[in-house]
């Protein structure tokens, strides 16, 4: 919802910087203020990040002012997406495990790793959505954990919360490439 004063609503226009489509609708006097809601649609590969927007006026005969907003998306739940790992060998005790499509998840940043449930520590990340495991011995089983960390949503001040899924690899020469 935004509230604004003496503004015709044709005037009212939402500006992004993303291919989604916005527009401004529903427009409901009370009073000395107009409400309208903003609806944005076509919100593609922001799960889990922030989405920024502005409101204002096209008429130059107004005092409204280009108002910017940011609201936060949900993150997509781990338990309904199929997290895959790629392994790749780097050297004699070295594996690079990426999280397949993180960044459609939410955003990378708020994602850590876990090599093995019982060497937590042996681990770190390398790029967004890649991170290098060291001592890993072929034959072996891997319990590895994905983390999405808790973050604020920026619209409210609440805190998405932590989510974890687990996921049992089974250390191979075929595995490698």
């Amino acid at each position: 919802m935004y509230n604004c004063t003496s503004v015709h609503e044709l005037h009212l226009t939402v500006f992004t910087n993303t291919s989604s489509n916005c527009n401004a609708s529903k427009f409901l006097v009370n009073g000395t203020f107009s409400t309208a809601d903003i609806t944005c649609t076509d919100i593609v590969g922001l799960a889990g990040h922030n989405y920024q927007f502005s409101v204002g006026s096209t008429h130059s005969n107004t005092n409204l002012k280009n108002q910017t907003y940011i609201i936060t998306l949900a993150p997509l739940p781990l338990t309904n997406v199929s997290v895959e790992f790629n392994a790749s060998y780097i050297n004699n005790n070295t594996t690079n495990f990426t999280i397949v499509d993180c960044k459609n998840i939410a955003d990378p940043k708020y994602f850590d790793f876990l090599c093995d449930r019982t060497q937590p520590k042996n681990g770190t990340k390398t790029d967004e959505c890649q991170y290098s495991c060291s001592n890993v011995v072929h034959g072996s089983k891997l319990n590895v954990t994905v983390i999405r960390l808790d973050f604020l949503i920026a619209d409210n001040g609440s805190t998405w919360p932590q989510e974890t899924t687990e996921k049992t690899l089974e250390i191979g020469m075929n595995d490698f490439v």
